[in-house]
């Protein structure tokens, strides 16, 4: 069976929902004022980037392939149909309708489906039919008493949150797009709403099908969807800094060691939490040239396709924080080749600027955490077991040896033990000598201090209760001062641009912005160059891949994998450009964003 006919089994299951169903009882039919029933057929297409035997049309902006979607991404429980009249005011909805027959034949170009539909309109005067339809499947009901006086615009922006369960379909609504010059079918004014003319109506349903044509109704899921595709194990070479005090920039240290990286699996971050109903394109028009500045015209409106590649999310333009991030441990880690979704995220290019190296900022992008654990590798080369790391300055330590090296540079606040040993005869010891031991030494000094901190910066501290008794400095004159020594060896990682970040296990992740279709560029040291407007972003119904093709340098230490609390959130002004490292993306529409990255 094609992924044609599976999207069918929905509507003819619907179809006799519609005839017996209880669910929905009524099969409620409401519009304002009062006349006879009217009779609409609709033909249902999804705008998916189907053309011409699977392929992008001339007018596509990007490399990508084309997918028909699972079935479940193609299932339909239930269609409402939203009318407005010539100004744009509410005049009434519908979700009776006779559900569809399965099409054996190949879609047509961009269309991955479609059903011919016969909508029934109750209480329908003839001089007074409605001109704009928004087509809504699966999506929750907005009552007549909720919807009446409102416009065609409000309407568009209802926010909803079709939710992280969709067993019981996707929500899709009408497309938004422009045309060059209106059509009898679609206009810019409402660039989200199907046209209808007083032709479309019929007064019996075997007029509906017998005289007029479907009007044609495409429609695009609110969701965008993210995949990851990796291999499991990556050999990866690290410089790890050896022995007791070397100062990692006076070399002696150890060759790069050899290492191996394990994919433990991934998460969606920074997620919008909400979306408008239908996407917005405010302000622009068939011919805008959204981030032409550098890249020349970039290809986001495609008429052809009735589609459009590019949107204004919740937070367009906005420059407060709304998105959500989630922690390290969190239930949402997902497999490599596993789906997940979220709402669309976009913003301007002023918006999204940072300061530093032209890098935008990464806590307003929707991005990919990807888990995974650093370890040591056996004789034939296979994953043995995590490896505890602490960076420190760009530089690599074993855990062990970064307390050591923590602690020589803090020696000069180092405890120290006073003992006297005198001459004479009983408590008359005048003469003697006042000796001063370190309280440790290189073998003992892990069992008085530690890491401490958290996932974003750790740092060398006393084990709390290990370190007590009257304790001299190496003067023999100055009292120990515990807070001073803790403060001492925590200013070796504070006092320094880049945060120290602990491996605990070899635990660590990559954190990998989605691009989105006007491409971003990389320099020849694989660091970004230029990016405009539409290079970052995701946009609903775009399916985004990333691929993981190779890992040249550890990711971000995580100090606690446990954490399930404290959100990951990446620098807002990123000092560092290997974050990008090259990265690219692959787009399959669902229109495919393909990403891959290496990292």
């Amino acid at each position: 069976m094609n992924k044609t006919s599976k999207f069918f089994l929905g509507f003819a299951s619907l179809s006799m929902l519609a005839a017996c169903s209880s669910d929905e009882p009524a099969q409620e039919v409401v519009t304002p004022g009062a006349g006879e029933t009217a009779y609409l057929t609709v033909t249902l297409r999804d705008a998916n980037d189907l053309s011409r035997a699977g392929k992008p049309d001339s007018s596509d902006p990007v490399d990508g392939e084309f997918d028909y979607g699972t079935n479940n991404e193609a299932m339909v429980n239930i269609a409402r149909f939203y009318f407005f009249d010539k100004d744009g005011i509410y005049a009434g909805q519908s979700n009776l309708w006779n559900g569809g027959n399965a099409s054996t034949a190949t879609p047509d170009e961009n269309i991955e489906f479609k059903s011919p539909t016969l909508v029934v309109l109750e209480n329908q005067k003839s001089n007074e039919y409605p001109k704009y339809m928004v087509t809504v499947l699966n999506g929750a009901q907005f009552t007549n008493d909720y919807l009446t006086g409102k416009t065609l615009a409000d309407f568009s922006k209802e926010l909803t949150n079709w939710g992280s369960n969709t067993e019981n379909g996707f929500v899709m609504a009408s497309t938004s797009y422009f045309m060059a010059t209106d059509d009898k079918n679609h206009e810019n004014t409402y660039y989200y709403a199907t046209v209808l003319d007083s032709s479309n109506f019929a007064r019996t349903p075997e007029a509906a099908k017998a005289e007029g044509k479907p009007v044609d109704v495409y429609v695009e899921r609110l969701a965008s969807r993210i995949h990851l595709a990796s291999a499991q194990y990556f050999d990866v070479q690290a410089t790890i800094f050896g022995a007791d005090g070397d100062n990692p920039d006076a070399g002696n240290n150890e060759a790069a060691t050899k290492l191996k990286v394990r994919i433990d699996g991934w998460y969606i971050n920074g997620k919008q939490e909400n979306t408008y109903l239908l996407k917005q394109l405010a302000g622009w028009s068939a011919t805008s040239n959204i981030a032409s500045t550098t890249t020349g015209f970039w290809n986001w409106n495609a008429e052809g396709n009735h589609r459009s590649y590019w949107g204004q999310s919740v937070n367009y333009g906005s420059i407060g924080e709304t998105l959500t991030f989630l922690p390290y441990a969190n239930p949402n880690v997902k497999g490599a080749g596993a789906f997940d979704y979220c709402n669309e995220n976009t913003s301007t290019k002023t918006d999204l600027a940072a300061n530093n190296n032209n890098l935008p900022n990464q806590q307003k992008l929707t991005s990919v955490i990807l888990k995974a654990t650093v370890g040591t590798v056996d004789e034939a080369g296979n994953f043995k077991e995590g490896i505890y790391l602490v960076q420190h300055n760009g530089a690599y330590f074993t855990k062990d040896r970064f307390i050591k090296y923590a602690a020589e540079i803090a020696k000069a606040k180092m405890p120290y033990v006073h003992t006297f040993v005198g001459t004479g005869e009983g408590t008359d010891q005048e003469n003697g000598e006042h000796i001063y031991t370190p309280l440790f030494n290189a073998e003992t000094i892990l069992n008085y201090i530690d890491l401490a901190g958290s996932n974003e910066q750790v740092w060398a501290a006393p084990i709390e209760g290990k370190i007590t008794g009257d304790l001299y400095l190496a003067d023999g004159k100055t009292k120990f001062d515990l807070d001073a020594y803790a403060a001492a060896l925590k200013g070796v990682s504070t006092n320094i641009e880049t945060v120290t970040r602990a491996f605990n296990g070899g635990a660590m992740y990559y954190n990998i912005p989605i691009a989105h279709l006007n491409s971003p560029k990389y320099d020849s040291n694989g660091d970004l160059s230029t990016w405009e407007e539409g290079s970052f972003g995701v946009v609903r119904n775009h399916s985004y891949e990333v691929k993981i093709n190779s890992i040249k340098r550890l990711g971000q230490g995580v100090f606690n994998p446990e954490d399930n609390t404290t959100p990951i959130k990446p620098d807002p002004d990123p000092k560092d450009p290997n974050w990008y490292l090259g990265a690219t993306i692959n787009i399959l529409s669902w229109k495919i964003v393909s990403n891959n990255v290496d990292l």
